[in-house]
């Protein structure tokens, strides 16, 4: 997959993955992710179609998160398989990024202050 959807929602940013996030998608997938990060600092990354993630793609995602947060907002990311959840588990990345259970937790999870932070698994 080389391109990427995206959707704004309620001020947060929605980016739609699918299938292997390898070393092929790495570079249209950063781009898809920078473009939306220029646009709004809130993002959520909807994984219920990836299928594998490779270290170039988790690479792409650690870039992207640090962006986010550095501009007061936050990259999260949504419907891991448990086949991707482990993967994420195996390198860390469970401690680096919150990890929502559904679009809509993630969603409610950028809630202002006082809000359901607790919807998603965090660092």
């Amino acid at each position: 997959m080389s391109e990427f959807p995206t959707r704004e929602i309620g001020g947060v940013i929605i980016v739609e993955a699918e299938g292997r996030l390898d070393a092929l998608v790495a570079t249209p997938f950063g781009e898809t992710l920078r473009q939306a990060l220029e646009r709004q600092a809130r993002v959520v990354v909807d994984m219920a179609h990836v299928t594998y993630i490779s270290s170039s793609c988790l690479r792409v995602l650690l870039m992207g998160v640090r962006l986010a947060r550095r501009e007061g907002g936050d990259l999260k990311l949504c419907c891991l398989s448990p086949r991707v959840r482990q993967i994420f588990a195996l390198a860390g990345f469970d401690l680096v990024f919150q990890l929502c259970e559904t679009r809509a937790k993630a969603l409610a999870s950028f809630a202002p202050a006082g809000g359901p932070e607790h919807l998603c698994a965090s660092a």
